[in-house]
């Protein structure tokens, strides 16, 4: 049996195991340095943020391959397969080159613990170091690079970009980056680089620590609140058309196929970005309208109405109850809810239970996956029906049952269970497109 590269990757601590989150850019560096500093090869944007990071990741791409740039974009996770996570011009990395590259890679890899004494590198590190090599060696003109978790000590964070962006600060993963967001927006703010433009979106009290960041960095600064306005003029469930004016220039009927007040955000940040770039209105009005972003507010059937969402924080769950609102007021939904352990699941039902004809607790094939009967025992309002069906095809089976060809379903909690849902329910424009 030959080398398996997906076997040999995983085989480095995951996050959220034991010892899977590994802070600190020694490791990183000594490898980046190792193979050439392929990480330098190439223009890049970094952009960190607790919500929309890859959305507004996927925009701007697509605003840059309708510039006729060869593009890298670097997000995490898949959906379906680990390519996923390194695409070039919308192209995931395909298993021949992964073979290829970890071959070349591993013995740079494996010198990481004897030469820095920092042990060896995580799943995440080696992931971003397989990126930039196989971005550098492909000779792409711009990075777009998303941020792991938190930033001032992420991997991803040994790019020197042209730009930097923080599309929002909310709580998350508080164990790690702090327990207010005062501590996180400080985190995230650690991917400000001297001299270099940084637009944000973060409000207040976050929009503060990263104001002092930016000063103290000199770093020219881009308030999407303040400096720009736009506002909603269709929404569809195919997406919507917005107005956008800022200093420079304002856009009628810029046009998105992503649903959502949130994503007009991200798009407006994405848009930005390309301004910065030098990309004219043509191009910006082309990308935005091609940009493809699965998984987020996705509908994958009809009768009954099946949205698939990856929200797996509180700011994502309030994005996605008040679309639920704005779009379908009153009007009941069955939920199908995956989350990864250790989370009080309370405050996200809060968000829904106004919304909820019904609640499946399911749980999605990966080990980060909570118990279904574990999240059904923390429930504490018992006025709305719940079952637990561990398969999420199956759930989703149970979902369209209750709720009749006129009702919505949604399953959320977590992109690795809406991975699955996407499989199961033969969602594959997204397969056959990339």
């Amino acid at each position: 049996m030959g080398f398996d590269p997906i076997e040999y990757i995983y085989s480095f601590s995951l996050f959220g195991r034991k010892g899977g989150y590994k802070p600190g850019l020694e490791r990183i560096s000594f490898m980046l340095e190792e193979a050439g500093n392929p990480h330098l090869k190439f223009e890049t944007v970094h952009i960190g943020g607790t919500n929309g990071k890859g959305s507004t990741a996927a925009f701007l791409d697509s605003i840059l391959q309708a510039r006729g740039l060869r593009t890298g974009r670097f997000t995490s996770p898949h959906l379906h397969h680990y390519g996923e996570r390194m695409m070039i011009n919308n192209q995931p990395l395909d298993d021949a080159s992964l073979v290829e590259l970890v071959g070349e890679i591993k013995p740079i890899i494996e010198k990481v613990e004897k030469n820095t004494g920092e042990g060896p590198p995580s799943f995440f590190e080696v992931t971003a170091f397989l990126a930039f090599y196989y971005f550098a060696r492909e000779k792409i003109d711009l990075g777009v690079m998303e941020v792991g978790l938190g930033g001032r000590l992420d991997a991803t964070n040994t790019v020197k970009p042209t730009l930097t962006a923080i599309t929002n600060v909310g709580l998350e993963h508080t164990h790690f980056l702090g327990d207010t967001i005062e501590k996180i927006a400080w985190e995230k703010a650690g991917i400000i680089k001297e001299g270099i433009p940084l637009i944000t979106g973060a409000q207040s009290p976050a929009l503060e620590i990263i104001k002092g960041r930016a000063e103290e960095k000199n770093a020219p600064l881009t308030i999407l609140s303040e400096d720009y306005s736009w506002d909603r003029q269709e929404q569809r469930l195919e997406g919507q058309k917005f107005n956008l004016e800022g200093p420079s220039a304002k856009y009628n009927n810029l046009s998105i196929p992503l649903p959502g007040r949130h994503q007009m955000e991200n798009a407006v940040l994405a848009v930005v970005l390309a301004e910065q770039l030098g990309v004219k209105e043509k191009i910006i009005r082309e990308g935005l309208a091609r940009a493809y972003w699965p998984g987020r507010l996705e509908v994958a059937g009809l009768q009954p109405l099946i949205i698939l969402d990856g929200a797996h924080n509180l700011t994502g769950f309030e994005m996605l109850t008040s679309f639920l609102d704005d779009e379908f007021p009153g009007q009941q939904v069955v939920f199908v809810l995956s989350f990864l352990k250790d989370k009080d699941i309370n405050p996200f039902l809060e968000k829904i239970n106004h919304r909820a004809q019904a609640i499946i607790f399911s749980r999605a094939d990966n080990f980060r996956a909570a118990s279904p009967w574990a999240l059904r025992e923390m429930i504490k309002d018992e006025k709305i029906p719940v079952e637990v069906i561990p398969r999420i095809g199956e759930a989703l089976a149970r979902a369209r049952e209750i709720s009749g060809p006129g009702g919505i379903v949604c399953l959320t909690g977590s992109l690795y269970a809406v991975g699955e849902g996407r499989e199961v329910l033969g969602a594959g424009e997204y397969l056959s497109r990339i």
